[in-house]
Order: C-alpha cells, then sequence, then structure tokens
C-alpha cells in the first residue's frame, strides 16, 4: 500500500489560497472517488492505494498523516507529499525525494511526525522573493501563501496538474519514481 498526500488548510476561507496547492492537486486525481474520513483524515480509495488530504491546519498536517501510515502500516518511502511552493512559479513543480523543510510548515510537521524518507511533489505558487532585500515589497512569507493565486497563475497550477496526473498516479501504482522538474507545456 502506498499513501499520496496532498497537504491543504481547511475550510472556505483557505479553498483557493496558495497553500492549498496540493489539495487542488490531489482533488483532481480523486475527483470521482469517493472520500471518507479516516483517523482524522479525508481518504479516497485508488485501488489499494490511499489519496489522503490530512486533517488540521498545515501546521498540524504530520501527525494526522504519520498516524494514518501507522495505522495501515506504511513506510516513509511508500508516502508521497503534494505541496505548495512559493518559491517556484505556478505552473511547475518538482519531484524529488527526501530533503528538508526548505521552510514550509507542513512538511516541517510532516518530519516531525512520519520521519523522513518519503517523496515530495511541490508544486509553484510563487514566486516569492529569495532575496531579502527583495522581499520588503512583498508581504511576508506567513500572509503570502494564505493569499488567492492571480487567475492566470491559478489557470497555469490547474493545466499542470494534467501533466502530473500520470506521474503522481504512476507511482501509486508501481512505486516507480524519478527526480525531476516538471514546466507546463504551452
Amino acid at each position: 500500500m502506498r499513501i499520496l498526500a496532498g497537504l491543504g488548510n481547511p475550510g472556505a476561507k483557505y479553498q483557493e489560497t496558495r497553500h492549498n496547492a496540493g489539495w487542488w492537486i490531489l482533488e483532481a486525481l480523486g475527483a470521482t472517488s469517493d472520500w471518507h474520513a479516516v483517523q482524522g483524515c479525508e481518504v479516497a480509495r485508488h485501488g489499494e492505494h490511499l489519496l489522503v488530504k490530512p486533517g488540521g491546519y498545515m501546521n498540524e498536517t504530520g501527525k494526522f498523516l504519520a498516524a494514518l501510515a501507522r495505522f495501515y502500516k506504511v513506510e516513509p518511502a511508500d508516502v508521497l507529499v503534494v505541496c505548495d511552493d512559493v518559491y517556484q512559479p505556478a505552473g511547475s513543480a518538482r519531484l524529488r525525494a527526501g530533503g528538508g523543510d526548505g521552510g514550509h510548515n507542513g512538511l516541517k510537521s510532516v518530519i516531525q511526525h512520519l520521519g523522513s524518507g518519503f517523496l515530495v511533489c511541490k508544486v509553484g505558487v510563487g514566486p516569492f522573493p529569495q532575496d531579502p532585500a527583495d522581499r520588503e515589497r512583498h508581504a511576508p512569507l506567513d500572509d503570502f501563501v494564505l493569499t488567492k493565486l492571480p487567475r492566470g497563475e491559478r489557470e497555469k497550477v490547474m493545466k499542470l496538474r494534467g501533466q502530473l496526473e500520470p506521474l503522481l498516479l504512476g507511482w501509486l501504482e508501481s512505486g516507480t519514481w524519478e527526480a525531476q522538474t516538471v514546466h507546463l507545456k504551452q
């Protein structure tokens, strides 16, 4: 069994914010699935595998995901987490194994509760400036992730879902993984 988890915040207030990009991708993959509450998460089956929207807010994501993984006896190497990445432009994604949290509170929580060794798909919702001098012209990072994407950028993320779908479902079904960067095909 493998778990494909999308990170996000619950409630209508956060539904269209940058921080919910993981949920956007997961909801598209599970659009025809029946979602159920299990161990504090929203869960849908994809064959013998699980699509998961961990419960609670972003900072609490890890405790729900870890509880679910323990319940189903799933090792971190069989977990793939989809989340937002403010340092990549909309319309791009990075797929990689392991690594740190990069300042992402959801990933920090997953590492804290599940441990390392899981896979990550970071979906671009930025760019947020990396240079501190450029950040003065922007809202603080915490506020930036809780803003809605401008319409054109959201459309890019939604189109990117189609390119990510075969990669993510392919991993879910076969466990095959290749680190890569995906850019929206024009």
